[in-house]
C-alpha cells in the first residue's frame, strides 16, 4: 500500500512531550494522598484537614497543611494555585519534583521541590508506638 504524505502516522518526534505537574485535581475524592520522593504514601482524609497556612515569602513558597495527626510541609514555587485548590477541596495528590524537573513542569502549575510530613505531638503509629 501506498501511502500520501496527508495518511502518514506522526513520527515520535512529533508528538509533544508530556509536561509533569506536582498535584492533581478532582472535586470528588474525599482524600489527598502525599507521595514522597523515597516512594511512601500517606493518604489523609480531607475532613482531617484542620487548616492550611500559605507564605509566599521569596525565595521559596511554603504551604502547611494542618492535619489531626499530621503536618504537612510543601515547598516550591507558585504554590497559590494550590493553596486554592486545597481551600476549594479539589486537590487528591501532591508529589515533588527536585529543581532539574523544573523546565518539564506545566506552566503555571507550580513547582513543589520538597515535602515534609510529622507526626503531631502524642499521636501514635499503628502498633501503639509514639513518636
Amino acid at each position: 500500500m501506498i501511502r500520501s504524505a496527508h495518511s502518514r502516522k506522526p513520527l515520535l518526534e512529533d508528538k509533544p512531550e508530556k509536561a509533569l505537574t506536582c498535584w492533581g485535581q478532582t472535586p470528588e475524592c474525599s482524600a489527598i494522598a502525599v507521595e514522597l520522593e523515597d516512594g511512601r504514601m500517606f493518604v489523609f482524609p480531607k475532613s482531617d484537614l484542620l487548616f492550611a497556612e500559605y507564605s509566599g515569602a521569596a525565595p521559596v513558597e511554603k504551604l502547611r497543611l494542618s492535619f489531626s495527626s499530621h503536618e504537612v510541609m510543601l515547598m516550591g514555587h507558585a504554590l497559590r494555585t494550590l493553596t486554592v485548590g486545597i481551600q476549594t477541596g479539589s486537590v487528591v495528590w501532591v508529589k515533588s519534583f527536585s529543581e532539574a524537573f523544573g523546565a518539564f513542569l506545566t506552566v503555571g502549575s507550580g513547582h513543589i521541590t520538597s515535602i515534609e510530613i510529622q507526626r503531631n505531638a502524642g499521636e501514635t503509629d499503628s502498633k501503639g508506638d509514639s513518636l
